[in-house]
């Protein structure tokens, strides 16, 4: 029986452990990152458990319940189960919506209409998906202007030094830089950004423990840019998080590349994430041309 007093928080630790069970899901959300359930499970309050053989996160601050979908295996819960675990948390005192289902979840499970009734995630939701490939080549018209700004940034900084992010002082200029763009921000008070800074501040927990992956781009005049990145499965990394010092133009375009090429045969596609209804990121996000935008269900309780 799901028991909502077997939840317990996220420890680094934990990590390692989802890591290795989540590597054969099929779910392709950036929530489901074992990186981004621990760095940003501070401010959502994230807790999860295992029931039945089933992994379980809930976002508490966001009342988000998240299950592991591993397509047709014994791993992936059943509707039947998913209405017990929904009924649990609303006999809590939250909502019991179950969110980041795979359409192909509805296709094979008909009797979940049975408990919920789904519901297509807004637009803001969406995460972007690109092909590996097309990041590592930039061919095209549509990716001309990238591959011009990382020219710009080469002809400016030829010899720029690229460094893996881990523990110590690559990952001390990281957050550093991340804090200094904060700051230039017209509002770094905002919720979003201020629970960014903490999510960024959790890499100091154990960057190599989390087993999270990064680059870092230095030029002469210190670190230009840098993005983190993290296995969802076996096809798919999410990149977490992406920053690059002002005035440097192309940096960013460049540590995009350079992610790229590492992820080259390792992954299919990258998920850029949401653009959680900013227009900037909106904008910056179409421009390197997604291969698909991801937009899963939600499932809202018969009650």
């Amino acid at each position: 029986m799901f028991d909502i007093h077997s939840f317990k928080r996220l420890s680094c630790p934990d990590v390692a452990y989802l890591r290795t069970r989540l590597a054969g899901a099929e779910h392709m959300t950036c929530e489901l990152s074992p990186l981004n359930l621990y760095v940003w499970g501070y401010t959502s309050e994230t807790v999860w458990q295992e029931c039945n053989g089933h992994l379980y996160f809930h976002l508490r601050k966001e009342d988000m319940l998240l299950f592991a979908d591993f397509g047709a295996d014994a791993r992936t819960p059943g509707p039947s189960e998913l209405a017990e675990a929904s009924a649990a948390l609303r006999a809590a005192g939250y909502g019991g919506k179950i969110w980041q289902v795979r359409p192909a979840y509805l296709d094979a499970h008909p009797q979940t209409a049975e408990f919920f009734v789904p519901r297509l995630e807004d637009d803001a939701a969406a995460e972007y998906v690109y092909e590996t490939a097309a990041l590592r080549d930039l061919t095209g018209e549509k990716l001309r202007k990238k591959r011009n700004l990382i020219k710009q940034f080469l002809k400016a900084h030829p010899e720029p030094v690229v460094k893996d992010v881990a523990d110590g002082p690559v990952l001390e200029d990281c957050l550093a830089l991340a804090a200094e763009w904060r700051a230039r921000q017209e509002n770094p008070g905002t919720e979003a950004l201020v629970r960014e800074a903490d999510a960024l501040g959790h890499l100091r927990d154990g960057f190599a423990a989390l087993g999270c992956e990064g680059v870092a781009v230095y030029t002469e005049e210190g670190l230009a840019a840098f993005c983190v990145y993290d296995r969802v499965n076996a096809e798919v990394f999410t990149e977490s998080f992406e920053k690059s010092r002002f005035g440097v133009k192309g940096a960013a375009q460049f540590a995009n590349h350079e992610m790229a090429k590492r992820l080259s045969g390792r992954a299919r596609y990258i998920n850029r994430e949401q653009d959680l209804g900013s227009e900037g990121l909106r904008h910056a996000k179409l421009s390197y041309d997604p291969a698909f935008l991801l937009k899963n269900d939600i499932l809202v309780p018969r009650v």
